[in-house]
């Protein structure tokens, strides 16, 4: 399959955003409404006052049958606070609906809202490992 592509809803090919790098970065923003300090490379405070945390989109995917289309998303996070590594962890989410019209919006309502259910189960860890830490959130 091709790494632009995230799958096929209504018989209509669904294309990845040209800049993944950006897109993943604009969901990782998203764990600020779940109350987490979200701030990217030099930006980021020192290592001794925050949990490092590296994202990488494992898989993002789209697809239909009949009157139903699914989406899914993989998210890998590596943690470490002060150098020292952590854990790493896989966080899925899926989202499974009626397909009404195949529109662009349903699809990238899906996606928003599989990649809800990730960023919820990342604060989740986030919170945590920050209290262990001693670390800001």
């Amino acid at each position: 399959m091709d790494p632009q592509t995230l799958g096929e809803v209504g018989g209509r090919t669904v294309r990845a955003p040209p800049d993944a790098h950006a897109w993943l970065r604009g969901v990782i923003a998203g764990l600020q409404q779940f109350g987490v300090a979200v701030q990217f490379g030099e930006d980021s405070p020192a290592a001794a006052q925050a949990i490092d945390a590296r994202a990488e989109l494992k898989t993002a995917w789209v697809a239909s049958v009949t009157t139903a289309k699914t989406a899914s998303v993989v998210l890998t996070v590596q943690y470490s606070h002060a150098d020292a590594p952590l854990q790493a962890v896989d966080y899925r989410g899926s989202v499974s609906r009626m397909n009404w019209n195949s529109s662009a919006g349903e699809i990238q309502g899906m996606l928003d809202d599989a990649f809800t259910q990730v960023l919820q189960q990342v604060s989740t860890d986030v919170r945590a490992l920050c209290t262990q830490a001693g670390a800001q959130r």
